[in-house]
């Protein structure tokens, strides 16, 4: 009976466990996705810092630039033929190749310098209003212009233009870490410079659709943050992306780092917090476990006790009704006892009538005994008397029917 019964608490023992089980997996899964949610967010958080770090640095270089151009600005003239205006815009464009120096007059003319494209840049003519202006042209390069003021009023555009091979050469962006790559785009998208250790390899990841996706959702949060970053993963592997914005350049900052570079040892704290979770949930799993098979014991050793107790309480049920019957058959003897001892007083009671019925019947007895012979003799006496009267009456009447024959 006992093994009968384990066997049935066997199925719901297992589906308990089972049960526990699915639950501590689905709490840890939750669990680890959440402490990985919050790293990767912790960890954006840190790249985006460090994507402000860099715009700031990046924005000074730029800020650098056109400090020397309104230094040089204050010192010239938008007319020909001055040879120390010339020298001084040789001294701008140094001995690299690939920059141009020039002044452009209010009417779009170069007049001193390097004849510049200046319908060709579109935020150009915003320096004829008085603010310095960066602006990136595809095929041409990246412009630097500052206003030559006389007063209050603008007399032309001091422009110092870098050709695109001399962009990245020039303008090397202070990157915090190795493995970050990064990228100068205008607002509109529009790549400038990129990092001087640009590779094949960065360049098919930039452009991957992917990226090109999620960096076009960065510059889109720049409209009401500083900084943004994101998490990427591209062909298995794990990425940070990041935008920063230049208010005063007209520029993004945009790039990538790996996860390792940001994360570092945080990874290896990470999966050694998921293993000693994971080693907690299987001891609380064990425990568990454990008193779940405990729980079933005890409630099998109380069904066991129960199960004796209704036992011990049918066979005491069974005792009674045992005594029971005997005690109904007991009454019922009782009963017929009253009855015969009643039956026997009243018997008691007609003894002596009884006695005197008996005395009078034995006399009877006595007196037949003792009559009935007499009795029987007187009978056969009084026939034979009567036989013989007959006799003497027929032998009378025989004699008188003879005498009257003979009369």
């Amino acid at each position: 009976m006992n093994e009968s019964q384990e066997e049935r608490q066997l199925p719901k023992i297992i589906v308990q466990i089972c049960a526990l089980i699915a639950v501590l997996a689905a709490f840890a899964v939750w669990m680890q996705m959440r402490a990985a949610a919050l790293m990767i967010s912790s960890l954006e958080n840190t790249v985006a810092s460090q994507a402000t770090d860099v715009a700031l640095m990046t924005e000074k270089q730029i800020q650098e630039e056109l400090s020397v151009l309104s230094l040089a600005a204050g010192c010239l003239e938008p007319s020909p033929g001055d040879e120390a205006q010339e020298r001084l815009l040789r001294e701008l464009r140094g001995m690299e190749a690939g920059v141009s120096v020039g002044v452009i007059s209010i009417d779009g003319e170069s007049v001193l310098g390097d004849v510049l494209p200046y319908r060709t840049f579109k935020n150009l003519p915003v320096a004829m209003h008085g603010q310095a202006v960066v602006d990136y042209q595809a095929g041409y390069g990246l412009i630097f212009a500052v206003p030559l003021m006389r007063g209050s009023n603008v007399s032309g555009v001091l422009c110092r233009l870098y050709s695109e091979r001399m962009i990245p050469w020039h303008f090397r962006m202070t990157a915090l870490n190795s493995s970050m790559r990064l990228l100068l785009h205008d607002r509109n998208g529009q790549m400038i410079m990129p990092y001087r250790a640009y590779s094949e390899e960065d360049t098919e990841f930039f452009r991957s659709p992917e990226v090109q996706e999620a960096l076009g959702l960065l510059r889109s949060q720049l409209e009401t943050h500083r900084s943004a970053a994101s998490y990427l993963m591209l062909n298995e592997k794990q990425y940070f992306l990041f935008a920063s914005d230049l208010p005063h350049a007209n520029c993004t900052v945009t790039g990538y780092v790996p996860w390792g570079a940001v994360a570092g040892p945080m990874t290896a704290v990470f999966s050694r917090s998921i293993r000693v979770a994971a080693l907690l949930l299987m001891v609380f799993l064990s425990v568990g476990a454990y008193l779940v098979v405990t729980r079933e014991k005890a409630a099998r050793s109380e069904a066991l006790e129960k199960e004796k107790e209704l036992a011990d309480s049918a066979e005491k049920l069974d005792k009674v009704k045992a005594d029971l019957v005997t005690a109904e058959t007991n009454n019922s003897i009782l009963e017929k006892a009253a009855s015969l001892r009643e039956e026997k007083s009243a018997l008691d009671a007609q003894k002596p009538e009884i006695e005197a019925k008996e005395v009078r019947l034995n006399r009877q007895k006595d007196a037949r005994r003792k009559v009935y012979p007499l009795y029987e003799n007187w009978s056969g006496k009084s026939a034979e008397r009567a036989a013989a009267e007959r006799k003497i009456s027929d032998t009378g009447e025989a004699l008188s029917k003879a005498v009257e024959k003979a009369g």
